[in-house]
């Protein structure tokens, strides 16, 4: 008997499925449409498309600013291991005038 139930039910599910007419409601579309989808081909290889032209540099705007150059200035100083880092550091700032 539950086998029986099983192809009653099936034969059920089969039969409301033909019912149904369309096959997207929401688009308006019906399996028609989609079938043209599928048979749609791409252009033939023959047909050369007409490439766009490649367009010319554009003139420069503005040409970049030169960097600043950092102050070329030198200062040397004679230290030893036991000059503080503290006198060292005045003692540059001094010399280079900062």
């Amino acid at each position: 008997m539950p086998r029986a139930l099983l192809l009653a039910t099936a034969s059920m599910l089969v039969a409301s499925c033909s019912e149904y007419t369309d096959y997207d409601p929401g688009a308006d579309l019906q399996k028609e449409d989609y079938e043209q989808l599928l048979n749609r081909r791409a252009p033939e290889q023959g047909a050369q498309m007409e490439e766009p032209p490649i367009p010319d540099f554009q003139p420069v705007l503005a040409a970049p600013s030169a960097p600043e150059l950092a102050d070329v200035r030198r200062v040397s100083i004679a230290v030893t291991d036991a000059t503080p880092l503290r006198d060292i550091l005045i003692e540059l700032a001094r010399k280079a005038g900062v």
